[in-house]
C-alpha cells in the first residue's frame, strides 16, 4: 500500500521497547491504576499493528489484554495518539482497554468489533494484581460508557448491537451499528473506513449506507 507505514507494536508476548508516533511522554493516568492478571498466552501472542497514512493512524491490537496494553501505556505512552482504534478483545473492556491505555492513545473514532453476545456487555471480573489495601483509581465498568468518556472522542461504531446489554445508553447510535440480530438471517454487514490523502476519512455502515466524515487530527 503506497504511502502506508506499518509498525508492529506487539508480537509473541512482547511489546515495543521504544516509543513511536510521537509517544514517549510520561502517562499520569498510570498512577494508582489497576493491574490485572494476564490472559491466555495465545492472546498475548497477538500481532498488534499501527498503520499510518499521512495524518491518519489506525491501531489494531486484536486480542491483546489489559496487562499488555498497560505495558504499552505505562509508565510511558509508547504509541502516541491514534485516529481510529479497533477495540481489543471485541470491546470487552474488562479484559482489555485499561483506562491508562485509552487515555494515552486518545482515539478520535472507535470501531467495536463485537458480536451479539461477545464483547461490550460482558461483565467479567479478571483477577486483579493490585496489592491488598492499595487504592486504585476508579473507572467506568460499562464498556461503551468508558469509551464515550474518552476526551476528544468523535464517534463510536459497533459491529453488532450488544444483546448482553441492549440498554440504548450502553450502545452507540443505531445508525452506527452494522448488525442487530444473531439469527441465521444475520447478513454480517460491514463497517468501512475510506481514507483520503488529506487526512479526511469517512466511515460507512454497510447495513444502511449511513456514513460520517471526520478530519484526522
Amino acid at each position: 500500500m503506497e504511502g502506508v507505514q506499518v509498525q508492529v507494536v506487539s508480537s509473541d508476548q512482547h511489546v515495543i521497547a521504544k516509543a513511536v508516533n510521537g509517544g514517549g511522554g510520561r502517562n499520569p493516568l498510570c498512577e494508582n491504576a489497576e493491574e490485572k492478571a494476564p490472559v491466555s498466552p495465545e492472546n498475548q501472542r497477538t500481532i498488534g499493528l499501527l498503520l499510518m497514512y499521512q495524518k491518519f493512524k489506525f491501531l489494531n491490537l486484536i486480542d491483546l489484554d489489559w496487562e499488555k496494553d498497560m505495558e504499552l501505556a505505562c509508565p510511558v505512552n509508547k504509541l502516541g495518539t491514534v485516529t481510529v482504534y479497533q477495540t481489543s478483545r471485541h470491546g470487552s473492556l474488562d479484559g482489555a482497554g485499561s483506562p491508562p491505555f485509552l487515555g494515552a492513545i486518545k482515539p478520535q473514532v472507535i470501531v467495536v468489533n463485537n458480536g451479539p453476545r461477545k464483547g461490550m456487555g460482558q461483565v467479567d471480573q479478571p483477577k486483579s494484581l493490585t496489592p491488598p489495601g492499595k487504592q486504585t483509581a476508579p473507572y467506568e465498568h460499562i464498556s461503551y460508557l468508558r469509551m464515550a468518556k474518552i476526551p476528544g472522542i468523535e464517534g463510536i461504531w459497533q459491529g453488532h448491537l450488544s444483546l448482553l446489554d441492549k440498554d440504548p445508553a450502553h450502545n452507540t447510535s443505531p445508525d452506527m451499528i452494522a448488525n442487530f440480530e444473531e439469527t441465521a438471517e444475520c447478513k454480517g454487514n460491514w463497517l468501512k473506513a475510506s481514507v483520503g490523502q488529506d487526512g479526511k476519512f469517512t466511515v460507512t455502515n454497510g447495513r444502511n449506507g449511513f456514513s460520517k466524515s471526520y478530519n484526522a487530527r
